[in-house]
């Protein structure tokens, strides 16, 4: 089966849209953010729920029943009322460019009570039960992310190693294993390495869906070293990147 998939139908879009197509408006108020940001979330995991190679990444693999798969629209992705990444959540989101983006990764468990409150030696700790350390990411590309025609710009394949990379960072910010105290973590160098063609879809058949792996290393101090890989629908290998991502203030 190709990976060029046309977009179902959703009764969250009006017939024939695509799950980007709750996108096109800006609402103005928080709770028209966050209801977009809601119905956008469950229309983009029905998409890739109905493409059978995508759904089986969408399940715990054998022998993890009991783990927790938590399947969400990246931060990135969603909605907000200032600019912040408004390429992802508003640029690049629409029908023809990215329409559909969600990420995946299995829960830690639930994370110790702190029995003190002396300051880390480090803002980020490798070792905390509750770091999550790989996130997959199912992306679908459209036409409009092409330089020659079905090939993706090579600059949206590094966005794309970067987005997935950033997320592991996101998602322990917010969980508070790293303890930043809200000072920024950002890409202070990123590689990447172009294997194969990642190609996107067509106007006539939809967009062409790939999966992005993201995996933190390791952590030197403020430093966290990630890798990524971006894959084809029969696993081929396409991309790979290698970052660094840094909490910024003081010395590394």
């Amino acid at each position: 089966m190709s990976t060029a998939q046309q977009l179902p139908h959703t009764p969250l879009a009006k017939p024939g849209s695509s799950p980007a197509a709750r996108h096109d408006t800006k609402p103005a108020l928080s709770s028209d953010l966050h209801r977009a940001n809601q119905e956008a979330n469950a229309a983009q995991i029905a998409y890739f729920r109905a493409i059978p190679w995508c759904a089986a990444h969408l399940s715990p693999p054998p022998g993890y029943r009991d783990a927790k798969l938590v399947i969400a629209q990246p931060l990135t992705r969603r909605l907000s009322a200032t600019s912040e990444h408004s390429l992802i959540s508003r640029v690049l989101n629409n029908p023809r460019a990215i329409p559909a983006y969600i990420i995946f990764y299995t829960a830690p468990p639930q994370s110790p009570t702190p029995t003190s409150s002396a300051p880390r030696p480090s803002p980020i700790q490798e070792t905390h039960p509750g770091l999550i350390r790989e996130v997959g990411a199912l992306v679908a590309l459209g036409p409009q992310l092409s330089s020659w025609a079905g090939v993706c710009h090579g600059g949206v394949v590094a966005t794309l190693l970067d987005d997935a990379m950033a997320q592991i960072m996101v998602l322990n910010n917010e969980s508070g294993v790293f303890a930043t105290g809200g000072v920024p973590v950002v890409t202070s160098r990123l590689e990447t390495r172009f294997l194969k063609p990642v190609r996107t879809g067509t106007a006539a058949q939809g967009a062409n869906v790939v999966l992005v792996t993201a995996r933190l290393v390791r952590v030197e101090g403020r430093k966290c070293l990630l890798e990524a890989e971006i894959k084809g629908e029969a696993g081929e290998v396409l991309a790979r990147g290698e970052s660094v991502f840094v909490a910024l203030g003081g010395k590394l």
